[in-house]
Protein backbone atom coordinates (compact mmCIF):
# COMPACT_ATOMS: atom_id res chain seq x y z
CA UNK A 1 0.00 0.00 0.00
CA UNK A 2 2.29 2.33 1.17
CA UNK A 3 4.86 1.55 -1.81
CA UNK A 4 1.64 2.45 -4.26
CA UNK A 5 1.29 5.97 -2.71
CA UNK A 6 4.54 6.52 -3.40
CA UNK A 7 4.31 5.78 -6.43
CA UNK A 8 1.18 7.50 -7.25
CA UNK A 9 2.99 10.64 -5.33
CA UNK A 10 5.98 10.93 -7.05
CA UNK A 11 3.95 10.89 -10.59
CA UNK A 12 2.16 13.59 -9.25
CA UNK A 13 5.34 15.67 -8.37
CA UNK A 14 6.47 14.27 -11.53
CA UNK A 15 3.83 16.10 -13.81
CA UNK A 16 3.56 19.28 -11.56
CA UNK A 17 7.41 19.49 -12.04
CA UNK A 18 7.49 19.16 -15.76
Amino acid sequence: MSLIYSYTLNSVIATSNK
